[in-house]
């Protein structure tokens, strides 16, 4: 599956560290933030690939983690950055890293893409990026006691959130009442879990649109596996909303610090030149949210593994009694 013939010439000047074991998500971070796109993606393209996406399959290559380069074009002009007709070429980077688990998958997204390609977008959306890295690394690491992992680096959230529609479309069923959304080409999903602003703080919070009971289940799953309250919030447009429209379990997570999870003020850099790695995230930060993410896919993992996610609290009752 993987395919390093993908890889442009272009990117053979970027200098990327050999990912060691040890390799954190603040550690992919300091190598991300370094990497510029030259366009953002509501511009026409070149014929190559960003280098931040190049970035994320090099490491995937040197991760030895199998992936699928899903490459595709959107020609419109509603795309909400510019106001004209392009035709761009978008792809999103899809991780396997453990492939032979069976049953239900949790699918993890954040997106790839950059609205300026001036800022470092330390926190919107490069260490929910590298987040994602490194719980691969460590799910591939040990593929035996995680749940079926999919994690989704997805194109153009930063413009309407093509990437996100291109794979939660392509589904055969899609019954609000079902807790299981079966893809045409993944199987059976569960759980989808959109990792937005997650670069600092130790408080969690979810968008609020939570609109059905198995949404309510993904929630309550997640607060029962951190061992933490999650704060609700409004929040911007992100992929939830799309994975949302398409009736899938979804979550969207990100992090706050204590003091500003009333006025969000770290959110109001976005898209600025201040999203710097120095002010928008926490190697502590990161590295403890990234642990909450795998003990995730370990507590509803592969032994006890429900068969829908509305059974998710008897498995929890049985846990506790054995314990």
């Amino acid at each position: 599956m993987n395919n390093s013939s993908d890889r442009m010439s272009f990117y053979d000047s970027i200098k990327v560290i050999e990912p060691k074991k040890s390799f954190s998500a603040y550690d992919f971070l300091k190598e991300l933030v370094e990497i510029h796109n030259i366009y953002p993606d509501a511009i026409q393209q070149s014929t190559y690939f960003p280098p931040r996406l190049m970035y994320l399959v090099d490491i995937a290559n040197k991760l030895d983690i199998k992936y699928k380069l899903d490459v595709f074009e959107y020609a419109g002009n509603d795309l909400n950055l510019i106001n004209r007709p392009f035709s761009p070429k978008l792809a999103n980077l899809i991780l396997f890293p453990n492939p032979q688990a069976k049953g239900p998958a949790t699918v993890f997204v954040a997106h790839h893409d950059v609205a300026n390609i001036h800022s470092q977008n330390t926190n919107d959306n490069s260490a929910s990026v590298c987040h994602l890295l490194h719980l691969a690394r460590l799910i591939n690491d040990d593929p035996e006691n995680s749940r079926r992992t999919i994690i989704i680096f997805t194109s153009a959230e930063e413009c309407g959130g093509h990437g996100a529609r291109r794979f939660a479309q392509n589904i055969y069923t899609s019954n609000p009442s079902n807790p299981i959304i079966n893809h045409n080409l993944y199987g059976p999903i569960d759980a989808v879990i959109n990792l937005e602003l997650t670069g600092v703080g130790t408080e969690i919070w979810s968008d609020s649109k939570i609109r059905n009971p198995k949404e309510l289940a993904l929630y309550n799953k997640l607060e029962t596996a951190f061992n933490q309250k999650i704060h609700l919030k409004t929040t911007p447009f992100s992929d939830a909303v799309i994975f949302r429209n398409y009736n899938y379990p979804i979550a969207c997570l990100g992090l706050l610090a204590s003091d500003d999870l009333k006025d969000n003020k770290i959110w109001f850099l976005c898209h600025k030149l201040e999203d710097t790695i120095n002010r928008c995230a926490s190697t502590n930060d990161m590295q403890s949210f990234t642990n909450k993410l795998h003990d995730f896919t370990k507590i509803y993992g592969p032994k006890d593994q429900p068969t829908s996610i509305q059974s998710a609290t008897s498995v929890s009752n049985k846990r506790a009694e054995t314990t």
